[in-house]
């Protein structure tokens, strides 16, 4: 099996992003869904540690603004991911950005005990 490649990994969320294009939808690093997201966002919500990786490394903004004027970071938080939030955090993500309920992907990791060591306190 061939290694899974960036282009896979766009692929892969353009039913997503684009639901109401049947096929062949054109998804790029910084694309924009309907309602905001970005592949990183979809990447974090699916927990794919590897394609959020592979997203990270071929440019993808941690800090990008989707759904709810959330980051991935936030994303990554609601689901307790703690692998990929600590890979948002290494590529630059802020733990300070306030979503559209001024919630803050810190504030999330206050929810989730799981989270209490990546930001280096006890929640």
């Amino acid at each position: 099996m061939a290694a899974r490649n960036v282009q896979d990994a766009l692929d892969s969320v353009a039913d997503v992003l684009f639901p109401e294009v049947l096929e062949g939808a054109a998804v790029e690093i910084s694309s924009h869904g309907y309602d905001g997201d970005t592949p990183l966002h979809v990447m974090c919500w699916r927990e794919d540690a590897e394609g959020v990786q592979l997203l990270l490394q071929a440019g993808a903004d941690p800090n990008a603004i989707g759904e709810m004027s959330e980051t991935p970071l936030h994303v990554a938080c609601r689901v307790a991911n703690e692998s990929i939030v600590r890979m948002l955090l290494a590529a630059g993500a802020k733990p300070d950005i306030r979503g559209e309920f001024e919630v803050t992907p810190f504030d999330i990791a206050q929810t989730k005990p799981i989270l209490a060591d990546v930001f280096g306190r006890d929640l």
